[in-house]
């Protein structure tokens, strides 16, 4: 079961999804045909000094072969050890931003990444890395655009989900 994971792709530097026919337009995007071939994981964090080495280690096990990974953790100004953590990982590349949130410190990752296919990974082990090949598969077969996941019960967390909280994200 996959969890909530957020795909973007980019072709020469724009925001895209997934190729199809070269100069082809479908629903107001550009479409050029260009093979899927790095993963940008993008990995926003703030003051997560307790668990962000785990999930490093947990991202960089994932074995997306032949797909090439790249991993940008984007550290929001933590006041704890989170950079000093991030940056002790030679592979992987950090950014320092000023605290504006989550959804800037994804698009200052966003922009700094170099791959086909972008993944947001929260820094906090809510999603587990091991889900990725499943998650980009539709997306290197060209079965899918773009994909955007959504949180579905396991068997660990279905006593968390309330009747209102199936309602607002099923109905």
């Amino acid at each position: 079961c996959l969890k909530t994971f957020s795909i973007a792709t980019k072709y020469n530097g724009n925001l895209t999804t997934r190729t199809t026919e070269a100069g082809q337009r479908r629903g107001g995007w550009y479409y050029a045909q260009k093979p899927m071939t790095k993963v940008s994981i993008v990995i926003p964090a703030y003051n997560e000094a307790p668990t962000l080495a785990e999930i490093i280690r947990q991202v960089q096990a994932i074995n997306l072969f032949p797909i090439e990974k790249e991993v940008i953790v984007i550290d929001n100004n933590s006041t704890d050890d989170t950079f000093a953590i991030a940056s002790s990982f030679p592979s992987v590349r950090v950014l320092q931003e000023a605290r504006h949130g989550k959804g800037e410190a994804v698009r200052a990752g966003f922009k700094a990444a170099t791959g086909d296919i972008f993944l947001i990974q929260d820094a906090d082990l809510e999603y587990d890395p091991k889900d990725y090949p499943a998650l980009i598969a539709p997306l290197i077969k060209g079965e899918a655009d773009a994909l955007i996941g959504i949180r579905t019960p396991t068997e660990t967390t279905a006593h968390v989900w309330s009747f209102l909280y199936f309602l607002g994200n099923f109905a």
